[in-house]
């Protein structure tokens, strides 16, 4: 399927002229008898960092097959996705596109970590409640919702987990080192002053030429390897890696499962990648009707641990959605902001114990309490696998949230 590079659309073309004859209801959504709500999303649907678009095509995806079914409480979502590729001066751009000219209530969703930064200033300024694909306590804010545990807490528990498998083995940790990949050093220093030996290795997100930074690993004897870095880091490693005859034991962030970049590695690396998934496994029989709908809109998207990420995002938009029209109220920015600001220990198929209320522990703005697990890829089946039960993250001492 063609992806579209400026905008995307998930409402027929009859549903587009019904929203522009109602002007006000599809603009502010509330009032007019409609029943269409403007939802918008940044994404890198274009650029380097597109790897990353199977977690925005099942967010596509699951309004699209919720509009077919009878929309979410009677309201068919109008949504717009725009391409930031992950830059700072395309999502702030965005952000001002989608709130000024396509009207929306709420973002279901924003790309990585540097074009969510660039935003959330703005979007909070004009109190538009965001669901963001980022673990950075930067950006939380009173209207941006994280869907990604505190980055340093998925450090903490990343390296707890390779320093209890290494059972006295070498661990390291590879970082990019910026706002992305930093809170995972403060994981590593915390375990280095209880005792624990771990090699830290940063690299620039500039980086061509990924030899060097795995031959610092190699030579540090590192049989475990948590890395932390953006979708176009992880795959550069492991090709380097391979070039050195390295195969140790990698660990990494759930925005690396993308199935169809790992099929593409040799398997000698890919039989030993475990991830931490706050999210259902992609081929577990609760998350059919994702699988559904994919093969429905995105063919070209494999069922994997991004896709439900995105799926994931909007089911929890789907439910404040819900939430805020509820008894016949209409949606507006700020019922949907009270919606989510109001789940504590919300649960569905595809998402564990998720809270934003701050009666939960939640102590800065919207970084979520989150269960995560490890999850482990299978070269021969293509498929990933859990290696631990969904469990509450552990808190690194300091840090807000969880």
């Amino acid at each position: 399927m063609l992806r579209p590079i400026i905008n995307r659309s998930v409402l027929g073309a009859s549903m587009v002229l019904l929203a522009v004859l109602a002007t006000a209801c599809s603009a502010s959504g509330s009032g007019g008898q409609s029943k269409t709500v403007n939802v918008g999303c940044t994404a890198p649907i274009t650029g380097a960092n597109s790897a990353g678009m199977p977690l925005f095509d099942a967010v596509d995806a699951f309004f699209k097959n919720a509009n077919a079914t009878g929309g979410i409480n009677g309201y068919q979502v109008k949504f717009t996705m725009l391409d930031d590729q992950n830059s700072a001066a395309l999502g702030i751009n965005d952000a001002r596109q989608l709130v000024t000219q396509n009207k929306v209530v709420a973002l279901a969703c924003t790309s990585g970590t540097a074009a969510t930064l660039s935003m959330t200033s703005y979007l909070n300024s004009q109190k538009i409640p965001t669901l963001a694909e980022s673990g950075s306590d930067q950006a939380a804010t009173p209207y941006t919702f994280l869907m990604l545990p505190d980055s340093a807490n998925q450090g903490l528990y990343e390296l707890q987990y390779a320093i209890k498998q290494a059972a006295g083995a070498k661990v390291a940790l590879v970082y990019q080192n910026d706002s992305l990949g930093q809170p995972f050093q403060l994981a590593a220093d915390s375990l280095v002053k209880q005792g624990n030996a771990i090699a830290e290795v940063p690299f620039q997100a500039t980086t061509s030429d990924w030899t060097p930074v795995v031959a610092r690993l190699q030579q540090a004897g590192a049989e475990y390897v948590v890395a932390a870095g953006s979708t176009l880091v992880f795959p550069q490693l492991i090709k380097a890696a391979v070039t050195l005859n390295y195969t140790p034991t990698w660990l990494a962030q759930n925005y690396h499962e993308n199935a169809n970049v790992l099929e593409s590695l040799p398997a000698a690396q890919t039989s030993k990648l475990y991830f931490l998934d706050p999210y259902a496994l992609a081929t577990a029989p609760e998350s059919a009707d994702m699988r559904t709908a994919l093969a429905k809109y995105y063919p070209e998207v494999k069922p994997q641990g991004l896709a439900v990420q995105g799926w994931a995002t909007a089911t929890v938009f789907a439910h404040a959605l819900e939430l805020a029209t509820a008894n016949g109220k209409q949606p507006t920015s700020a019922s949907i902001t009270d919606a989510l600001n109001s789940l504590n220990g919300y649960s569905n198929n595809y998402i564990h114990n998720l809270s934003f209320d701050p009666s939960s522990g939640v102590k800065a703005p919207h970084l979520p309490r989150l269960n995560s697990a490890i999850t482990k890829w299978d070269p021969a089946s293509k498929t990933f696998t859990t290696a631990t039960d969904y469990v509450p993250m552990p808190k690194l001492e300091g840090r807000p949230g969880q």
